[in-house]
């Protein structure tokens, strides 16, 4: 009995003295995807073994709950399990995009998305704009921002967006459609290849002469007393008359100065009197008088060779009072300028007729000549004047062929002048002296006679050169009149002696 006493104590003792199990506890990790479509709650924590765990997924805005995955699957949400590991599990979301663009319903501005096509921020794509509203989605349209109101082709091209021709008029103001190519237009988009001014059934381009109505022409468009046959050139004067017509408001010191540089130039370049043009009428007054000879040559005004093409032409000289006032230069360039003019007309009857207007071919000379001249007499660097050099002259030297898509590219002929001055550069990298450049260019060139629709030809005659080619070096250069500048030596009589 003893012994079972003492065995009773001793089991109370080993049994007292064991320590106590902790449970095993396991982690819970909750993922997201994609991230930021939604929560889950829990997201994380640590759990005894076999406890029952509860996770709900809520989806943000524009998404919905997809399904679990991981250790837990399902669709069931919220989710009840039991955790017997550590346990990862992810809840998946989808965003609510019925044309599957990647852009939400809730934000979708365009539904039934074309599959794969690319969209904007608001799930358009550009088979689904029209964004100038012209009536062609954007995805065919390759005339963006159509005026309000204009007809479209199928491409989304109004008139006003398309040169089909590409002569730089654009079709709503092109008279003449398929201009041949390099030929240079008019305001309307009409070469003189495509124009017949005088109606005698010969295009400008060919045409020498002027037509009165109804007279059969030859195939030079020229009838009876305006064809010269046997090359004479009968004049009615052996020297080239100028008829004065200088206004009571010009200054006396004006005039005089306008007699000299008349005399020096006559002594210089002298026009030679032609059949078509052995004497000139100028008319000279100062701009603050209105059309003092109106009854002589109407409205024309400025400084300019005016008349009609082919029968009498005549200068004008409208001198502006702030140049008399403070003594510009230019009250006298313009005489140099516009007698250039005079003497081209004497070498080119082509150039009298109008049928050549290559813009920074005839006024390029004019006004660099009209600044030699007065480097020369005046002693000043008129080129300074002349320094409103557009970049066009480097990247589109082809728009200065024509007036009207020069027009404000060109201020005092800046733009024309370098042209000019840069294929005497040219030229003289080929051999010619500075003289004989100028020769050229002033001289030689309008004594070929060029047309419009062979000045190109007439060129390359002349300069071996090209016009496309010339244009090409033209980058090599800056739009700085000073990089082209003539030397300081240079004079007008070793120019044309």
């Amino acid at each position: 009995m003893k012994n079972l006493y003492y065995l009773f104590i001793l089991s109370f003792l080993i049994i007292s003295c064991e320590e106590e199990v902790p449970p095993i506890t396991y982690t819970l990790t909750t993922k997201v995807t994609p991230a930021g479509a939604g929560t889950v709650d829990p997201a994380s924590g640590s759990y005894d073994e076999g406890s029952s765990v509860t996770i709900s997924a809520k989806p943000t805005e524009n998404y919905s709950f997809k399904q679990w995955t991981g250790t837990g699957s399902g669709t069931a949400n919220p989710l009840t399990f039991k955790i017997i590991s550590n346990t990862t599990i992810t809840a998946e979301f989808d965003l609510i995009d019925d044309d599957e663009d990647g852009v939400a319903d809730a934000l979708d501005k365009c539904s039934d998305t074309p599959v794969g096509s690319t969209v904007n921020a608001v799930g358009c794509a550009t088979s689904q704009l029209d964004t100038d509203s012209d009536g062609v989605t954007d995805d065919i349209d390759t005339c963006s921002e159509t005026p309000d109101g204009e007809t479209v082709d199928e491409n989304g091209c109004s008139d006003s967006q398309v040169d089909t021709d590409g002569d730089g008029v654009t079709d709503d103001k092109d008279l003449c459609a398929e201009t041949p190519h390099g030929e240079t237009v008019d305001e309307n988009g009409c070469s003189d290849s495509q124009k017949d001014t005088d109606g005698d059934g010969v295009t400008d381009d060919k045409d020498l002469c002027v037509t009165p109505d109804g007279e059969t022409v030859d195939e030079n468009g020229c009838f009876g007393f305006q064809n010269d046959t046997d090359g004479d050139e009968e004049t009615l004067n052996e020297k080239f008359i100028f008829n004065y017509n200088l206004h009571v408001s010009l200054p006396d010191e004006w005039i005089s100065e306008f007699y000299t540089i008349i005399g020096n130039l006559e002594n210089l370049i002298p026009a030679t009197p032609r059949s078509y043009q052995d004497n000139m009428s100028i008319y000279s007054w100062v701009n603050n008088v209105d059309k003092p000879f109106k009854n002589y040559i109407g409205n024309s005004i400025g400084a300019c060779i005016c008349g009609i093409y082919d029968t009498e032409r005549y200068m004008v000289l409208e001198i502006p009072d702030e140049e008399l006032k403070y003594n510009h230069l230019h009250r006298f360039s313009v005489i140099a300028h516009e007698y250039f003019h005079v003497y081209q007309m004497s070498l080119s009857k082509s150039f009298f007729d109008g049928h050549i207007k290559v813009k920074w071919l005839s006024e390029g000379t004019a006004a660099s000549f009209e600044s030699i001249y007065i480097r020369q007499f005046y002693g000043e660097n008129y080129f300074e004047a002349q320094n409103g050099v557009d970049i066009s002259v480097i990247n589109n030297p082809s728009i200065f062929e024509n007036f009207y898509l020069s027009s404000d590219k060109d201020p005092n002929y800046s733009s024309s002048v370098f042209m000019a001055l840069a294929l005497t550069k040219e030229l003289q990298k080929n051999g010619k002296t500075e003289e004989e450049a100028f020769r050229l260019i002033y001289k030689d060139f309008w004594e070929l006679n060029p047309l419009a629709g062979n000045w190109k030809t007439k060129f390359e005659e002349l300069f071996s050169l090209t016009v496309d080619q010339f244009y090409d070096k033209l980058r090599d250069y800056t739009n700085d009149i000073n990089s082209v500048t003539p030397s300081e030596n240079l004079k007008i009589e070793n120019i044309f002696n």
